[in-house]
């Protein structure tokens, strides 16, 4: 995968996921990598400004399924 400087954690590669934009940060969810053949059900924040990938809160609850 490529990095351009973010730092934290920083999600698996993928394709197919959905992402939108609020303020400076950068909401990303789900997707698909097709090495791992794997569906993702996650969700990843980016601080645009700050380009680091904070964990999930510790209350945070995976998505259900569709």
């Amino acid at each position: 995968g490529r990095n351009n400087g973010a730092k934290g954690d920083i999600p698996a590669p993928r394709s197919g996921h959905s992402g939108t934009v609020f303020g400076s940060q950068l909401f990303i969810f789900g997707g698909y990598n097709i090495q791992l053949n794997e569906y993702f059900n996650d969700l990843h924040v980016l601080d645009i400004r700050k380009l680091t990938l904070p964990p999930p809160p510790p209350q945070f609850f995976p998505f259900l399924g569709r």
